[in-house]
């Protein structure tokens, strides 16, 4: 193994025995439809060790290179449909699609484990070429977004 590889090793290592890495928010939007390729806002940070997290974009930054565990949740209105997809670095990864009956609201959830490299950028958004995606803030259906390093 070359000598910048096994020191770059050791780094991601002492990072990761040294600091934490967690996000936890919350989308807190106004409920409503959200167009192909819009990105689904989760500004309500509810946790953020290791400030990977941006409230404002809603995108994770790999502050180290390791595995990463994400889940998202994304909620819809009685009689809707909604779908979201992690987007890694502009690249779909893995959606989820739920519609909800006229009797209830409904929710569907995503989870991933991701190999990421220091920099890569990891958020939720409507793919292509599903429109009027409409995502749900309430407090028993709350959209939400989360994840943590797991090592390096």
């Amino acid at each position: 193994m070359p000598l910048g590889k096994k020191l770059e090793d050791l780094w991601n290592y002492l990072l990761f025995v040294s600091a934490t890495i967690v996000f936890q928010a919350l989308r807190v939007a106004p409920h409503g439809n959200l167009s192909t390729g819009e990105r689904v806002l989760y500004t309500s940070v509810t946790k953020n060790e290791g400030a990977g997290y941006d409230g404002t974009t809603s995108t994770i930054t790999a502050p180290v290179a390791g595995l990463y565990a994400f889940a998202k949740q994304t909620c819809t209105l009685r009689t809707k449909s909604a779908i979201s997809t992690f987007m890694l670095n502009g690249v779909r990864i893995l959606d989820s699609q739920t519609t909800a009956s006229i009797d209830e609201n409904a929710c569907a959830s995503g989870q991933l484990f991701l190999q990421m490299k220091k920099g890569d950028r990891l958020w939720v958004d409507v793919p292509a070429p599903f429109s009027g995606s409409y995502v749900l803030s309430a407090p028993l259906h709350q959209s939400n977004f989360a994840g943590a390093f797991i090592h390096p």
